[in-house]
């Protein structure tokens, strides 16, 4: 089973075929964990080169990576 919690920060990919991570916090837990998606198994795993870091297509994919729902 996956961890699931809140997104705390996600970095740019290396490039585009490259893991997208993100840091998310548990509630109730100290320590954040890092998940993760691949863009090359998950069509919802994307960072498009024009996303910024106000983008609201920011948040939602670093959502989607700690509710544990993307495939890693």
């Amino acid at each position: 089973m996956a961890l699931q919690g809140m997104c705390l920060s996600i970095a740019p990919p290396l490039n585009s075929s490259a893991p997208i991570v993100a840091v998310c916090n548990l509630t109730h837990s100290d320590a954040p964990f890092e998940a993760s998606c691949s863009p090359q198994h998950d069509a919802a795993c994307s960072y498009p080169a024009d996303m910024g870091a106000a983008d609201p297509r920011l948040a939602d994919l670093c959502a989607l990576i700690c509710s544990g729902c993307s495939s890693l």
